[in-house]
């Protein structure tokens, strides 16, 4: 409602604000609080760039290729974190609050150079508008009718599951089966989302309308088998191997972006709003992936059932991916 520019700079205005009340927390209850901000700007953003891809780029090729570069950018500024926080920044400052108002700075850079963009190329976006969808260009009941829309809900939120709760626990994963210290876990960890970030970037555009379910399957597959080696290997090595390869989920994500944002019905006046009910319908699984993994790790199965259960979910995300397509094209 409020345009492309001002929702993304408002995105990052709340980023920059967490930060911050983050370095001034005191307890429990002003960090949740100041996390709880993040809450408001990170959705914002995520919610916002489908609807920026689809207005600024008209090519089929470019928008896939730019939905993959979105996509990858949070990773790559998450291995950059993760890589100069404790062995750069940390010792600098050697105070945890200051490191996280350094990283304050670069969010405020990064909302700055934003405005700075979308100042000379406004004229990609169209004026906001306040009223209700003409007839033809769907609302929210149009949206949810639509099959390629149903297909990207149910494939989004069984990959929302196993991408975050892979990211809760596979470095525990690492540590528990494999014998490595937390911190060369962590390390093995950061290198699969490398992997992730040229996954990310190069399988969409290889998701073309008549391969799309394919693609997603074969992705699936990939990082199923990975899991479910790594269920059965004993030798840290070979762990080591599978994990790298698990870095493909990373690719997942702007893969069922595509089906969204190229479903029938999806246009590009309400492509937010499309993204937005996505968004907030593959939570649902992004929630409940933690605490499921974390639930069947901690029992006398171990991470072992974890893994052989996160992998079944991938399975039959596969033959949904493909029987779904053909669904949708039908």
């Amino acid at each position: 409602r409020i345009g492309l520019r001002w929702s993304l700079a408002l995105g990052a205005a709340f980023i920059v604000g967490s930060g911050v009340a983050r370095a001034g927390a005191q307890g429990l209850v002003t960090f949740w609080l100041a996390i709880a901000i993040f809450g408001i700007g990170g959705p914002l953003v995520s919610a916002t760039a489908p609807k920026l891809v689809m207005t600024w780029f008209t090519d089929p090729a470019e928008r896939r290729l730019a939905v993959g570069l979105y996509t990858a950018a949070p990773a790559l500024g998450g291995v950059t974190a993760l890589m100069i926080t404790n062995s750069v920044l940390l010792p600098a400052f050697d105070d945890w609050r200051l490191v996280v108002i350094a990283y304050s700075l670069v969010a405020l850079l990064a909302g700055l150079l934003w405005l700075a963009v979308s100042s000379t190329a406004g004229e990609h976006e169209p004026a906001p508008a306040h009223r209700q969808p003409a007839p033809g260009e769907g609302g929210w009941r149009q949206i949810l009718a639509s099959r390629g829309v149903q297909l990207a809900f149910v494939l989004g939120i069984g990959i929302f599951f196993v991408n975050h709760g892979l990211s809760g626990w596979l470095p525990n994963v690492l540590e528990t089966d494999s014998g490595l210290s937390a911190s060369v876990a962590s390390a093995w960890v950061g290198a699969s989302t490398i992997v992730g970030i040229v996954a990310g970037m190069l399988l969409p555009r290889m998701a073309t309308s008549d391969r799309r379910g394919a693609v997603i399957a074969g992705a699936c597959g990939i990082v199923g088998l990975s899991l479910a080696l790594m269920a059965v290997a004993s030798s840290a090595s070979v762990d080591v191997a599978a994990v790298l390869v698990v870095g493909v989920r990373a690719a997942l994500i702007p893969l069922v972006i595509v089906v969204l944002m190229e479903a029938d019905g999806v246009t590009q006046s309400n492509v937010g709003l499309a993204n937005g009910l996505w968004f907030s319908a593959v939570h649902v699984g992004g929630t409940s992936g933690p605490r499921g993994g974390g639930a069947i790790g901690e029992t006398s199965a171990g991470f072992a059932a974890a893994l052989w259960t996160l992998a079944a979910i991938l399975g039959v995300l596969a033959l949904i991916a493909v029987a779904g397509q053909r669904w949708v094209l039908r």
